[in-house]
């Protein structure tokens, strides 16, 4: 019987087992992983009282792929609005006349807005942008763009990238980044 080894995701120590039916077991004698998630809280730096096992790469890669896919069923049951749909224009329930006004008027173009929206950040590819960069950019005041934007990541077309980027006042704002380019690069947020 051959033995099987790789490297434990969480903790990167070397794990064996005989074959895929059984615990991995660390260079300790131990299945139990001290640096799981579920065992160990990083923020607190301390034991969270669960007990979690040893995970190659791949068994957390197909974890993550079966979350993804888990998401997208969910999400599958409401019908997804197209790129070029037309959106509502959220307003609070106390908004002045002026403020209806402008959302009327810009209700019939907000199709046209995502698109093009959603064709910069395409362009970005890996690099993505933060909504200031977009707006600098695109030439679009805020006030149209970040919702705008925030209904593109609504119905999955941006995700979030994990980085930041400093914007001119030197505040840390998220790197948007179209999904497919997030899938090419790893990224199943």
């Amino acid at each position: 019987m051959e033995l099987q080894i790789d490297d434990c995701y969480w903790c990167e120590e070397k794990i064996t087992r005989p074959n895929s039916t059984l615990l991995w077991i660390g260079q300790f004698e131990s299945a139990v992983c001290l640096f799981h998630p579920a065992n160990f809280d990083a923020i607190k730096m301390d034991a969270t009282g669960e007990t979690a096992y040893h995970q190659s790469m791949e068994e957390v890669y197909d974890i993550i792929v079966a979350e993804h896919h888990r998401q997208k069923a969910i999400r599958s049951k409401q019908k997804p609005r197209l790129v070029d749909d037309n959106v509502t224009v959220a307003l609070p329930k106390n908004a002045q006349r002026t403020s209806k006004a402008v959302a009327e008027k810009i209700l019939p173009k907000t199709g046209s807005l995502r698109r093009r929206i959603y064709d910069y950040w395409v362009g970005r590819g890996d690099y993505g942008a933060t909504d200031d960069e977009a707006q600098a950019f695109l030439g679009i005041d805020g006030n149209t763009m970040r919702p705008t934007r925030g209904s593109l990541v609504d119905d999955g077309y941006l995700v979030d990238s994990g980085h930041t980027r400093k914007n001119e006042n030197g505040n840390d704002c998220i790197v948007w980044i179209e999904r497919e380019h997030a899938w090419a690069k790893g990224l199943f947020l």
